[in-house]
């Protein structure tokens, strides 16, 4: 093969071997250590033979947390060949205690350079992705305290709002107390009862009267 055809041969399998390299979208648990594929490792001459002897040590895997500047990763283990020229990397909880974008790059000698985009999540959230637990949406966790009493003042702050005290009594009283309750309030001002009263009285009000009709319709 001539050295124009041989440089072109190496850059095609370069670009086809970028995909597998560049894989975006792994998980990792906050705080947790994890093992990780990485690779395939393929040999630097021409872009396809799988290196399946490198001796990728702790100095050798770099990471960036977060977009930060790269360090070595924490967890002084090796990686260890597994097959095809790919390798299990070690990663230990300081490593994944940063949330946000993980990236590990790996550029041994002999090989084409290796990365990964990992995305570093909560405890709660990849337990909820990918274990029993639940995303925590409850009125605590959005209130962060009494969630009772967070959730009824925040709205009791002026008369505009629904009294939450009144909203929270309604669960315990039948239909018809709820209906008692409006008609002793109909005089109360911003009372839902007197609202609702002084609504319909300007609907009504805004109707056309029998004389209306009767020159509409004619007589």
């Amino acid at each position: 093969m001539g050295a124009t055809k041989r440089v072109f041969a190496v850059m095609a399998a370069m670009v086809a071997a970028a995909a597998p390299m560049a894989q975006a979208g792994q998980f990792l648990r906050q705080g947790t250590a994890a093992t990780v594929k990485i690779g395939p490792f393929l040999d630097d001459t021409d872009g396809k033979t799988s290196e399946t002897g490198l001796t990728l040590s702790q100095a050798d895997v770099r990471l960036s947390k977060n977009g930060g500047d790269y360090a070595q990763k924490n967890d002084a283990s090796a990686c260890t060949h597994d097959e095809l020229g790919e390798y299990a990397c070690p990663l230990d909880a300081t490593d994944t205690a940063t949330l946000g974008r993980l990236r590990l790059i790996v550029h041994e000698s002999g090989a084409l350079p290796v990365w990964h985009d990992f995305m570093v999540v909560p405890a709660n959230v990849y337990d909820s992705l990918f274990g029993a637990d639940t995303l925590e949406v409850d009125t605590v966790a959005v209130e962060g305290g009494d969630a009772t009493d967070a959730v009824r003042d925040s709205v009791v702050d002026d008369a505009t709002r629904i009294d939450g005290s009144r909203v929270n009594a309604c669960s315990i009283h039948s239909v018809g107390d709820v209906w008692d309750r409006l008609l002793a309030d109909i005089a109360a001002a911003n009372s839902i009862g007197k609202l609702i009263k002084d609504y319909l009285d300007a609907a009504v009000s805004s109707r056309a009267t029998p004389a209306d009709v009767e020159v509409i319709v004619g007589d």
